[in-house]
């Protein structure tokens, strides 16, 4: 059994996109009680967002091959329709706009899942597109870069939206992984095929990405990636793609870099 939590707009009587959200750490039975702020706000943008507790996965290396397999496994148990959906929900989930977010090693997860080269590949083509927080960059997890167009994250190609702390860009959790520009790694190595975007927050450490940063960092990472998914999932025409990852900050400030897909992009007009 996968334990999880979903959230769902009350408002909506028919089918409605997916986020998956996936949490960091080792594996944890409570794993999908965590990032409450992410699944609410997107429930308020129409989503059906799905917590899962990747609490399967508590030995180490069994997490690799554990997480992505949650999620394929979640979504098929979706579409059969033997996921309890919250009571004042009256409409459907669309198993045909997926997206997928997490933080740390939900951001393995969420790589996995869109298409990432590890020792495996874990792709799921019911994914339309992805936003890793504070993703990881080469030799953590089975990631690698041996040269500029054969990396992990060459044979990502839907739109993704990295998202990472300023200070966190150059090592991992547990700082056993140091090197200037680490994290940076996969946005610079996507394919070309779809628009990706990255976002750093300036003064943001590791865990304030996802559970201990200010009110206003917290809600920023929340309503970015709702903006994105709105665009790239949900295919909704009412959310300017230039606007992402560009919302207010009060503490603190954030950048945008965007690569434009080489054809069909959405934001090669952006400035």
């Amino acid at each position: 059994m996968i334990s999880y939590q979903v959230y769902a707009p009350a408002d909506v009587a028919d089918l409605a996109p997916v986020i998956v959200v996936s949490h960091g750490g080792a594996g944890n039975p409570r794993g999908h009680l965590a990032g409450e702020h992410l699944g609410t706000t997107f429930a308020s943008g129409g989503f059906v967002a799905v917590h899962l507790a990747h609490d399967r996965s508590v030995a180490g290396s069994r997490q690799l091959d554990d997480r992505p397999a949650d999620v394929a496994f979640f979504l098929d148990e979706l579409a059969a329709g033997r996921v309890e959906l919250p009571v004042g929900f009256h409409g459907s989930a669309d198993l045909g706009r997926v997206g997928h977010t997490g933080h740390s090693y939900g951001a393995y997860t969420a790589h996995a899942v869109g298409g990432a080269t590890y020792a495996r590949t874990y792709t799921d083509p019911r994914i339309d597109a992805i936003a890793p927080i504070s993703p990881q960059g080469p030799d953590q997890f089975g990631a690698f870069l041996r040269g500029p167009d054969d990396t992990t994250w060459s044979t990502v190609t839907i739109p993704v939206f990295d998202l990472i702390g300023g200070d966190e860009i150059d090592s991992n959790a547990v700082d056993s992984v140091e090197r200037p520009g680490w994290r940076l790694a996969p946005f610079d190595h996507y394919p070309g095929t779809s628009d990706t975007f990255r976002t750093i927050v300036a003064g943001a450490d590791h865990s304030d990405m996802w559970r201990t940063g200010a009110d206003d960092v917290q809600a920023f990472v929340a309503v970015e990636i709702l903006d994105f998914m709105r665009v790239y999932v949900a295919g909704d025409a009412e959310v300017d793609p230039c606007g992402i990852g560009v919302g207010e900050l009060v503490t603190t400030s954030a950048t945008i870099e965007r690569h434009p897909a080489a054809v069909g992009t959405l934001i090669g007009s952006c400035g």
